[in-house]
């Protein structure tokens, strides 16, 4: 159930929120370049000055600031790794558990000690079950949800909103454990926390395999950070899909009149800075392009 609920938010924020994201961008971008730019394709800079298209828009389009975009995408795709990793884990957890026979009943497989329930083996029925309606569910909704999320985010026309947009994305990872919160009896959340996977002991490591089983470890990440940064800069550079083939032509034009917005006027303690019935002591009227 939540499963199904999980993928069907997932599409209804695909069409509904990031479809129209996307419509936005690519709209004013076409705009941009129908107004601004003649046939082959050169600059006018009388018309981006006169222009009342949406240049705060475009400007703010988080697009244009590559190194901020990157960084947060680096961190999206980090954090749907960590989703795969789980995934990978939890194939890994079982795929160790002992095979029994198909008319073993849970008594043979479930073994409760210490208050807890612990699995000690699998019939072949119940592990392919668990790989269709439980590992396979989960990796394709962490690929989708990574997929989403970068369209998402590349599609963000205010830097505020980006961080924003990053925040409502874990909303969305998180609603089978909120599912299991607030709507299943505590018995039931209970029951699940008790429960582990039991495998047959290999007997205890010695200091030399502990110190390979560390350097695997570490290889491991360092592969999982190298393929996030990897991944990144690719899909800046040639996978994103808000604007195809996107020139990077609109952040060379928003210059001092844009980031003037983001410097803050009054200096630090500045006492008479709102002065009462008389005029500010700062220019807060927007600056124009030039």
């Amino acid at each position: 159930m939540n499963l199904i609920l999980q993928i069907s938010i997932l599409l209804w924020v695909k069409l509904y929120v990031v479809g129209e994201s996307v419509w936005n961008i690519q709209g004013n971008y076409a705009q941009f370049h129908h107004d601004i730019f003649d046939k082959a394709g050169r600059f006018k800079d009388k018309a981006w000055v006169e222009w009342d298209g949406p240049r705060d828009e475009l400007c703010g389009a988080v697009l244009t600031k590559q190194v901020f975009l990157g960084f947060i995408l680096f961190l999206w795709i980090g954090r749907m790794l960590g989703e795969l990793k789980t995934c990978m884990r939890l194939w890994n957890d079982l795929s160790a558990l002992p095979s029994v026979p198909g008319e073993a009943s849970i008594s043979n497989t479930v073994l409760e000690r210490n208050g807890q329930h612990e699995i000690i083996g699998l019939t072949c029925f119940t592990r392919m079950m668990l790989y269709l309606f439980t590992l396979i569910p989960k990796f394709c909704i962490a690929v989708l949800l990574l997929l989403i999320g970068l369209q998402w985010l590349t599609a963000t026309e205010n830097f505020a909103d980006l961080i924003l947009n990053a925040l409502a994305l874990e909303f969305v990872i998180g609603i089978d454990e909120q599912i299991l919160e607030f709507f299943l009896p505590q018995r039931c959340r209970g029951n699940l926390k008790a429960t582990k996977f039991a495998y047959p002991s290999s007997g205890p490591q010695n200091d030399q395999q502990q110190l390979q089983a560390m350097v695997k470890d570490y290889r491991r990440n360092i592969f999982y950070f190298i393929i996030a940064c990897g991944g990144t800069y690719c899909y800046l550079k040639y996978a994103q899909q808000v604007l195809p083939f996107f020139q990077f032509d609109v952040g060379e034009h928003c210059g001092k009149w844009f980031m003037n917005r983001f410097q803050p006027k009054c200096k630090l303690f500045e006492k008479d800075c709102f002065p009462f019935g008389e005029s500010s002591p700062h220019d807060y009227s927007p600056m124009e392009p030039r």
